[in-house]
């Protein structure tokens, strides 16, 4: 990877947030784009996913390897999680939404970039 074209000063920023973080840790940045290490539990995600990957395979009719590639694979824009969160909603915040309404990013940055953009 080319770092050529950041400057001291874009290196400086980031460092500086990371020390906030680190010296702040109930602080909670969205600008270093470092998540809640409170969340950091890979034998939970390793069941989650495999619970995940039964439902998966149940509501789809799929083979396990049919499975595995739809998951891992890029495929409808609507995600393959949706309805799931959309139930998880229902339930645990009383909030009423169809699967359709949800729209996942991959982080802040690009969910502000979709707001603007809408707005």
């Amino acid at each position: 990877m080319d770092f050529k074209h950041l400057t001291s000063s874009q290196f400086d920023v980031m460092n500086f947030l990371n020390e906030v973080a680190m010296n702040f840790p109930q602080a909670i940045s969205f600008a270093s784009g470092r998540p809640n290490e409170e969340f950091f539990s890979p034998d939970k995600w390793f069941t989650q996913f495999d619970t995940f990957r039964e439902y998966f395979a149940t509501k789809h009719n799929l083979s396990e390897q049919a499975t595995l590639n739809a998951i891992a694979q890029y495929g409808r824009t609507a995600g393959c999680i949706n309805e799931l969160i959309s139930q998880q909603l229902r339930i645990d915040e009383s909030i009423q939404c169809s699967s359709k309404q949800i729209l996942i990013t991959n982080g802040c940055q690009e969910a502000m970039a979709i707001l603007l953009m809408a707005g």
